[in-house]
């Protein structure tokens, strides 16, 4: 029991400094703290989709679940900041930076969760195989998120920004 708690322990501290540094790389990118928390809040909806999706493939949460947010954090975070880079070189126009960057993230996002789905696959130790999945779950959780709920959240900020907020909750109302 100590062991798993040292364990859990180490694996919290480590996705706070993982967290502390995407966050200063972030803000040093983009200098707008609006990108910063955008790409966090994509991150983290991808990891409340991932423990949503979890129990409907019958996994159950482990040791290996604490050892998977730093890597989730720090890879998660790559698809929101690719498509906010390119927003924000785009000049704030969201369908270019979509049209542009999105299939590059689609496959590099692809690949990486088919190279940690594979330990899900052949991993012959049970941890392993569990990393595997978790993050192959995660990884496309954060994407979904990322490329489902950014767009939204730049277009409604945009608007918000440029004080057309009434079309903003007419277009909302429309789309649900």
């Amino acid at each position: 029991m100590e062991l798993v708690t040292e364990i859990f322990s180490e694996a919290t501290r480590a996705g706070i400094y993982v967290a502390a540094v995407v966050f200063v790389l972030l803000l040093i990118i983009f200098r707008r703290m609006t990108h910063v928390i955008l790409a966090f809040v994509m991150v983290v909806l991808g990891i409340l989709w991932m423990f949503g999706l979890l129990p409907l493939t019958g996994t159950q949460l482990g040791l290996t679940a604490g050892l998977v947010f730093p890597l989730l954090i720090g890879i998660g975070t790559d698809d929101a900041m690719h498509i906010l880079h390119r927003y924000k070189h785009e000049g704030g126009r969201i369908v270019p930076a979509i049209r542009y960057s999105g299939k590059a993230v689609l496959l590099t996002t692809v690949t990486t969760m088919l190279a940690f789905g594979s330990l899900a696959v052949v991993g012959e130790m049970a941890t392993i195989a569990a990393i595997g999945w978790l993050l192959f779950v995660g990884l496309g959780t954060c994407f979904l998120a990322t490329v489902i709920l950014l767009p939204a959240c730049l277009t409604i900020g945009r608007r918000w920004k440029r004080g057309d907020s009434d079309d903003t909750v007419e277009t909302a109302k429309k789309a649900v």
